[in-house]
């Protein structure tokens, strides 16, 4: 059965966190699974149709109102899904063969240092923002992807010559990294005791466009966006293209 599979699935990739896959990676899985059961009744996986990966679809644009590029991600995760079941002999083709997945180009704006300094002086009174807020201005500041904001801890904290910096292996390819961090980046780490408040990815962007509401400002926030930020600051700041 449908349901079966999605359990059979998600159990073996809980068995790679650490290993093969991190725990954002399963974290999305279970999303994509989560959407597809609300759009789909469980059914033996032979009997699914290319109505019930449209109805899929639909679901994930007019209900749960996904972005294109959001959707392609959920689209090719579920395929992924169903690549297992091929694999393992429990259906003869994969039913999104035939399904054309493909992501726009999206032109991303960084912030200016001025649009940055906005968000990080705004007091939201609410303290899930804050935290939001918090982990964003440090990414901004940093270029540290999201999937390593949650890793920090205060074991990774260096410090040289007066100046703190991070030393650490990036989670998604396992490439160490060093990271210097300014007074602000400092302040945040310490304020959370060297633990980040890191949300899901998908909570983390939806409270983003909150306080870029907030803010006024009308660039499309996101964890993204932080990196191309900071990469703007320090070139700004007259550090070379090569070391950026």
């Amino acid at each position: 059965m449908l349901y079966d599979l999605f359990a059979d699935f998600l159990r073996l990739e809980k068995c790679k966190i650490g290993h093969d896959i991190d725990q954002t990676t399963y974290d999305k899985y279970c999303l994509v699974v989560d959407k597809f059961k609300k759009a789909v009744t469980n059914k033996p996986i032979n009997q699914l149709t290319n109505a019930d990966i449209l109805d899929f679809k639909y679901y994930l644009l007019n209900v749960a109102k996904l972005g294109n590029n959001t959707l392609c991600g959920y689209m090719t995760k579920a395929k992924t899904i169903f690549n297992y079941a091929v694999d393992n002999d429990l259906i003869s083709s994969n039913p999104f063969r035939k399904l054309k997945i493909k992501k726009e180009e999206v032109e991303i704006t960084p912030l200016s240092k001025d649009e940055l300094n906005a968000i990080r002086q705004k007091d939201f009174r609410i303290k899930r923002l804050n935290q939001v807020r918090d982990c964003f201005v440090f990414a901004s500041y940093t270029a540290m992807a999201y999937a390593d904001l949650a890793n920090i801890s205060r074991d990774d904290i260096r410090e040289q010559s007066g100046v703190h910096y991070i030393q650490k292996q990036r989670v998604k390819t396992g490439v160490q990294y060093t990271i210097p961090l300014n007074d602000i980046a400092m302040e945040i780490l310490q304020r959370y005791d060297y633990h980040l408040p890191v949300l899901t990815n998908q909570r983390y962007n939806s409270y983003l466009k909150e306080i870029a509401d907030i803010c006024g400002i009308e660039k499309n926030l996101t964890s993204h966006l932080a990196r191309h930020t900071a990469a703007t600051l320090m070139l700004n700041s007259g550090i070379s293209i090569d070391v950026v």
